[in-house]
């Protein structure tokens, strides 16, 4: 028998008040407790960062893919794991000894270029979601801990945010909510690895990243935002390493 419950069988009515007091308090000092420790896992839950698989096509861009690709996914300040996953579309010698880097076996030509070597991409990936940037983007530093925070926060299937557009001197941003036509792209997107199976990329008439986003908002995924210009998208591509446009 527990000693409070031995003492107050024979105890004075007055010792038997105390003893249920005493008793009381333990009851909610115990629920006291149990309440931090259950608001301390979720704390932890919610504080645990995604891990997640970036994913680059390129195709005899070098200069673009390892001076301003690379180096603003190696500069982001999420605090969670991070792989970067770079398929080249073909073989490349001059892309040898790339860090990340896989080759297809042969480049063939299409009208989404880069859709082949996106979609062997993601195949490899391991992180429980999925991020994108084209070699000609830049990310800005904070790109993941926005998205993803975005996408943690709605408990949404994918999250985009908004991009600084440059051409010719000119720039202007895209990005809005709910996702539409133009106001989306490739290299703003985060989502679940699972989402893959409810539609890939494929090819289209139309801008393959609106094509699938479309597909995946009518079979009813789920989508979050992030109002903040993260990436930076550059048209024509310049081509740092040899000096002409490549798009």
């Amino acid at each position: 028998m527990p000693v409070i419950a031995a003492l107050a069988v024979h105890a004075h009515p007055i010792l038997l008040i105390h003893a249920h007091t005493v008793a009381a308090v333990v009851t909610r000092h115990g629920a006291r407790l149990a309440a931090r420790q259950i608001a301390a896992w979720f704390a932890a839950v919610l504080a645990r960062r995604p891990s997640v698989t970036v994913v680059t096509p390129t195709w005899k861009r070098r200069g673009l893919l390892t001076r301003r690709c690379i180096p603003s996914v190696q500069a982001q300040e999420y605090d969670g794991p991070v792989d970067h996953v770079i398929i080249s579309d073909g073989p490349d010698e001059n892309l040898a000894g790339v860090e990340g880097i896989k080759f297809l076996p042969e480049h063939i030509p299409e009208q989404n270029r880069g859709l082949t070597a996106r979609r062997h991409g993601t195949t490899l990936a391991t992180g429980e979601l999925i991020a994108y940037i084209d070699d000609d983007n830049a990310w800005r530093p904070h790109h993941l801990d926005k998205v993803v925070g975005a996408l943690v926060r709605a408990g949404s299937d994918f999250a985009y945010s908004r991009a600084m557009c440059h051409d010719s001197g000119v720039s202007w941003s895209i990005g809005q909510s709910p996702p539409g036509f133009g106001q989306i792209d490739t290299s703003l997107i985060v989502h679940r690895r699972e989402l893959l199976e409810v539609a890939t990329w494929e090819p289209s008439l139309g801008p393959a990243d609106w094509d699938l986003v479309s597909r995946w908002v009518r079979m009813g995924a789920s989508w979050g935002y992030a109002p903040d210009v993260t990436m930076d998208y550059y048209h024509p591509a310049e081509d740092v390493e040899h000096g002409h446009a490549t798009r």
